[in-house]
């Protein structure tokens, strides 16, 4: 008779191991987690059946669960009923892995790792991006940013933030 195999699963951060929260200087980098995320893009001829189920797709905005995240692709934030049909849902809620970076210093730490014009991103603006050489996902906050980033490339993520914080924090102090 053979032996038996069991696994037990068990969901782990994608920064698990990191450091976090950080705080250095004014600033402060916090995970953010995001129970559920679903990729949306309607289908041929069906985004005005999709705007009846959703409400109005925001074009490089967040507008409530409602995340815009590429051409005729949102990201939403709640429970996609009402979708069958007229969109593909694709389910991305372990795939992406978030930070928020928030404080004074934040669009110094931005401009380091992202062609974005740091001084003009806004609350509740959207852009697909790089950040730190990865595609990712920029997401406005009233005092900073939400930074997305694929899941695998979490740890690399956090590696380049914390040392971008530090060196904004370091000149800031050398400047004074």
């Amino acid at each position: 008779m053979g032996r038996k195999c069991v696994v037990e699963l068990s969901a782990v951060s994608p920064f698990a191991g990191a450091e976090l929260p950080v705080s250095c200087g004014g600033m402060h980098l916090a995970e953010t987690e995001m129970p559920v995320l679903f990729s949306v893009a309607p289908y041929p001829g069906q985004r005005t059946a999709v705007e009846g189920v959703l409400g109005q797709l925001p074009i490089g905005r967040r507008n409530g669960d409602l995340i815009w995240s590429g051409l005729d692709q949102w990201f939403l934030s709640a429970d996609p009923e009402g979708l069958d049909g007229i969109a593909a849902v694709t389910d991305q809620s372990d795939a992406w892995a978030m930070l928020d970076l928030t404080g004074e210093g934040w669009r110094d730490v931005l401009a380091r790792l992202s062609p974005l014009d740091a001084d003009r991103f806004e609350a509740q603006q959207v852009a697909r991006t790089e950040v730190a050489h990865m595609a990712g996902i920029v997401i406005g906050l009233e005092e900073g940013v939400r930074l997305g980033i694929l899941r695998s490339f979490a740890r690399t993520l956090h590696h380049h933030l914390v040392d971008a914080m530090q060196s904004v924090t370091a000149q800031s102090v050398l400047s004074e």
